[in-house]
């Protein structure tokens, strides 16, 4: 990590050792480091010029040993170091200005007026990198309708390489999928273990990704072969917070897809109400899943969910599933979209309990 600051990366190596000794000679350092699988290129000879660069640097001093050959001391990091961490602090402050210049003379040379609240990119590879741009620039959360119609995409989920780097950096992804998704279980399990959020709707009108409710990028056209696709980039306006706005009204109509609750699927029931797992049962049951869907996404048997759908029909009196449905949501044991129990799969013995946020990259 010191190359961030300019050290090569001879240099970092080098130094690294020479801090976690009190002083040391050339030989010293060449035989720690072959003995450390560094590799046998680590001659005296190549470590003493490193070491030069390092006192030329100023990381490093050297004075003469008792053998006449010189003896080496790292200067103390926080001296060494902080210097060039405040040269790279104003340089990027620079760099921040430089950007926000860039991005206006981008404006003007498309023909986007200043404020703008849209503008229109064409071309799959202007596409494809405004939308991992856009990610990228993120720094609280991206929020992504992803519905199944059109299975054409700019940009492959596989290939959304901006995706893990803006989790990396602790961006919170929530995207809203389509119950018809639930059919590829296994691209949302994925999802969730990556720690993102996803929540099932009905369907959903549009492709939608905005980044930090700040900007937003809406595909110009259904994406179809032999068309160069097109987008529409929406600024911070009315028009971004009315999108904004349709994203958390279609989210509260749906069902939150959790990892998988903190209960045993082969647990019996308890006979006085619901426990976790009936809940992800009911869950299920409410998005429109047939029992054998319920029982493959759950990890649960075919017959288990229908004999606690039995159950819960009787500790509730209802004749049809309609009924259990109806008592369910009065008795409040589905919960609000963000509690719902309608997990994935079942949880690995080695998982912890809590399961993390979770959802799918809208891609």
């Amino acid at each position: 990590m010191l190359r961030v600051l300019g050290l090569a990366d001879d240099e970092d190596t080098v130094y690294r050792a020479l801090v976690a000794r009190p002083e040391a000679r050339a030989a010293d350092l060449a035989h720690a480091l072959a003995g450390t699988g560094a590799g046998p290129q680590w001659t005296e000879h190549r470590v003493a010029a490193v070491l030069d660069g390092l006192c030329r640097a100023g990381l490093a001093t050297a004075e003469d040993g008792p053998d006449g050959g010189p003896t080496h001391r790292a200067t103390p990091p926080e001296l060494a170091l902080e210097p060039l961490l405040t040269a790279r602090r104003d340089d990027l402050r620079q760099v921040e200005a430089v950007v926000a210049r860039l991005a206006g003379e981008y404006r003007a040379a498309h023909t986007v007026p200043a404020g703008a609240p849209v503008e229109i990119v064409r071309g799959r590879e202007v596409v494809r990198h405004r939308f991992l741009q856009l990610q990228l620039a993120a720094q609280h959360e991206i929020l992504g309708f992803a519905p199944l119609r059109g299975q054409r995409h700019v940009v492959a989920a596989e290939d959304n390489l901006a995706e893990a780097e803006a989790m990396r950096r602790g961006v919170r992804y929530r995207v809203l999928v389509e119950r018809a998704s639930l059919d590829h279980g296994d691209l949302l399990a994925q999802a969730l273990d990556a720690g993102q959020e996803i929540t099932v709707v009905d369907s959903l009108p549009v492709q939608l990704v905005i980044a930090d409710s700040r900007i937003a990028m809406i595909p110009l056209t259904p994406i179809e072969d032999g068309t160069d696709p097109g987008a529409v980039i929406v600024h911070e306006g009315g028009l971004l917070e009315a999108l904004v706005a349709l994203f958390h009204a279609c989210r509260r109509q749906g069902w939150r897809l959790v990892g998988p609750e903190q209960a045993r699927p082969d647990a019996e029931p308890d006979d006085d109400g619901p426990d976790d797992v009936d809940r992800s049962v009911l869950g299920l049951l409410n998005i429109g899943l047939t029992d054998t869907a319920i029982a493959r996404q759950l990890g649960l048997g075919y017959r288990t969910v229908q004999r606690r759908i039995s159950r819960l029909m009787q500790v509730t009196g209802a004749r049809t599933r309609f009924q259990l449905g109806s008592h369910a949501h009065h008795a409040g044991w589905l919960g609000p979209a963000d509690r719902s129990a309608a997990g994935l799969r079942e949880r690995r013995a080695d998982e912890p309990e809590s399961a993390a946020d979770g959802g799918a990259g809208p891609v």
